[in-house]
């Protein structure tokens, strides 16, 4: 249960961290592909590769978060 409350609160990230782009068309690509990529892992059920893609998830925010420029605001 604690790796859905992880993912759940780095969808959320992701789509705040996303707020921060420039171009609306890019925000709304941006906010659809988070959307697709977590619908398409919903259904993993093996422990060890949700962490990596947690991991994954949250080093991709990271890396938006350099980009935007929103580094030091990390919630």
């Amino acid at each position: 249960m604690a790796m859905r409350s992880e993912s759940l609160s780095l969808f959320r990230q992701l789509l705040r961290a996303v707020d921060a782009a420039p171009s609306r068309k890019f925000r709304e690509k941006m906010r659809f592909n988070i959307r697709e990529l977590f619908e398409l892992r919903r259904h993993e059920d093996d422990e060890a590769r949700v962490a990596s893609i947690v991991k994954g998830g949250h080093e991709d925010l990271d890396t938006m978060r350099r980009v935007f420029g929103t580094a030091d605001r990390e919630t």
